[in-house]
């Protein structure tokens, strides 16, 4: 009932723990989905790991964090080219979000800011909230945040291309860490033009598994 010494009402509790469980069992389906005559993964298998983009894109990772409607969210994103090679990386404070799905979509559209501000035209944008990738696709609809997608649909009108794709939160762990990593009261926007600290074993990983 208490987090982070802060109050919050059970109706919003409710909302988020509904919300999560969704996405969690989307995400399960997702990910266990197999062609046909292609085997089915065994659950000790390992998860999938970060994928370089395709020639002449750049991939942008971002991961919004929520804590309760009381406190304002993070976000964390990071651009990385098609050999992989780390091109920076950022963090911002967004506004209160009522609920987990609104930071997502919150540090998705100022990673799509950013990225259109540093001159890239053709990006990758890859998160690990699959009800975030539905939206966005049409797939399903949320009028709670339809402000939100109607302002990233026009974003990504500026773009000579654009993917959404998702990934596991394996996959998505330095954006991740970049979200919950916390930044100082008078601060609301680091950018990394080197890999921080904070990301920089996740990253080796990264770029050396491929």
């Amino acid at each position: 009932m208490i987090f982070q010494q802060k109050l919050t009402h059970w109706r919003y509790l409710l909302q988020a723990a509904y919300q999560d469980t969704k996405e969690w069992m989307e995400a399960q389906q997702f990910t266990e989905e197999v062609q046909p005559g292609q085997p089915r993964r065994s659950p000790n298998s390992k998860r999938n790991e970060w994928k370089r983009p395709e020639m002449g894109f750049v991939k942008c990772n971002y991961d919004g964090s929520f804590y309760n409607i009381n406190t304002p969210a993070q976000a964390g994103w990071l651009i990385r080219d098609s050999t992989g090679l780390f091109k920076g990386a950022g963090q911002f404070k967004t506004r209160k979000p009522h609920n987990a799905l609104e930071s997502e979509l919150q540090a998705l559209l100022g990673a799509m800011m950013i990225c259109w501000s540093q001159g890239y035209t053709k990006v990758i944008f890859e998160g690990d909230n699959i009800n975030v990738i539905n939206l966005l696709k049409k797939r399903t609809k949320n009028i709670n945040v339809v402000n939100w997608l109607r302002d990233i649909w026009k974003w990504e009108q500026k773009f000579e291309s654009l993917q959404y794709t998702w990934t596991n939160r394996e996959s998505n762990s330095c954006a991740d860490l970049l979200a919950k990593q916390q930044l100082q009261d008078n601060d609301e926007y680091i950018y990394h033009p080197c890999i921080p600290n904070v990301i920089r074993d996740v990253i080796s990983v990264d770029y050396f598994d491929h």
